[in-house]
């Protein structure tokens, strides 16, 4: 469709490179026109464009099970039908997402059957944790726990506040409580 007789698919879409782009649009008459549109982001980008236009759903399915989900809000649900956050993922077995650095090691936040939710740095490296961009606290390579801190220490937990105050508070189910 739009000329291009060499082409090796089964369909083809052009557009004529100015202002018409090669696309496909399927229209719900009934439904006052709402439309589902793929091809090309622009005549002059070289972007792909999956558009629903409308308050509908992108969803995308393998071996006829929804796996995808984007909602009109723009939230993304993997295995959710019914997505209530910007990234839903929603699974009945184990469940885990995957962070790999080419390289440079693997770390995994997953929640297991048991329900307990598990973060875990498979690499010999440290865990860092930041608040207001600024290091808070470090669980080293051989678990060394460090708050408030930065650096090596000889401790096997290392607290530092930086002022007067107490570093570290216990408390225990009496009323006797101790600072330190």
């Amino acid at each position: 469709i739009g000329g291009d007789s060499d082409s090796a698919f089964r369909l083809s879409v052009n557009g004529d490179s100015s202002s018409h782009i090669g696309a496909i649009q399927f229209r719900n008459a009934s439904a006052g026109g709402n439309t589902f549109t793929a091809g090309m982001f622009s005549a002059t980008s070289t972007s792909a464009l999956l558009n629903v236009v409308g308050a509908g759903n992108l969803v995308i399915k393998t071996n006829n099970t929804e796996r995808m989900r984007i909602d009109s809000s723009g939230n993304l649900g993997l295995g959710a039908t019914s997505v209530d956050s910007d990234i839903h993922i929603e699974k009945s077995s184990d469940i885990a997402i995957k962070l790999e650095r080419t390289n440079s090691g693997v770390s995994t936040i997953s929640v297991p059957s048991s329900g307990e939710l598990h973060i875990n740095n498979t690499s010999n490296a440290d865990m860092v944790f930041s608040t207001n961009n600024t290091e808070a606290m470090r669980i080293q390579q051989d678990g060394t726990l460090s708050v408030g801190v930065t650096g090596d220490t000889d401790a096997k937990i290392y607290a530092s506040r930086g002022d007067a105050g107490n570093t570290v508070f216990f408390e225990s189910s009496s009323s006797a409580t101790s600072g330190v």
